[in-house]
């Protein structure tokens, strides 16, 4: 899919790669980025769209090609855009791929209660890993 790879390009383009803080970005992303996953696409196709903006992150960032904050900043503000769609538009499906590097990288935020040094290590890289890994060792049909 095009869309989501020019995106991620357009919003690489706007982001100075440093992996140790979140003060990166140039242009930070805005829900509007996101219109392009949609434009000339049925409301049943954004789901997957979305989900293959999750995979593409999700994979980009265990390959070691996004820092953490990069696909932090970029989730948090699509999960807020889906959040919007699925109110106003019946049949719009709440993307479970998606959901699932969302939920990993916002384990990546914050210490859990005292219990990690280093959430991103203690639990977003082990989340993403699981998902990369299922993503690319499915069953043969």
């Amino acid at each position: 899919m095009g869309n989501v790879a020019d995106l991620l390009s357009a919003l690489g383009c706007r982001y100075e790669q440093d992996f140790s803080e979140e003060a990166g970005w140039q242009n930070p992303p805005r829900q509007e980025d996101f219109e392009s996953l949609m434009l000339n696409e049925p409301v049943a196709k954004w789901t997957s769209n979305f989900d293959e903006l999750g995979a593409q992150l999700a994979c980009g960032y265990h390959a070691g090609n996004y820092a953490f904050w990069f696909c932090d900043w970029i989730v948090n503000v699509a999960e807020g855009f889906i959040i919007d769609l699925r109110i106003a538009h019946d049949g719009f499906a709440h993307p479970e791929l998606f959901q699932e590097v969302y939920q990993a990288f916002d384990d990546g935020e914050w210490d859990h209660g005292g219990k990690s040094n280093d959430p991103i290590v203690d639990y977003t890289n082990p989340a993403i890993a699981k998902i990369v890994n299922r993503l690319y060792l499915k069953p043969a049909r």
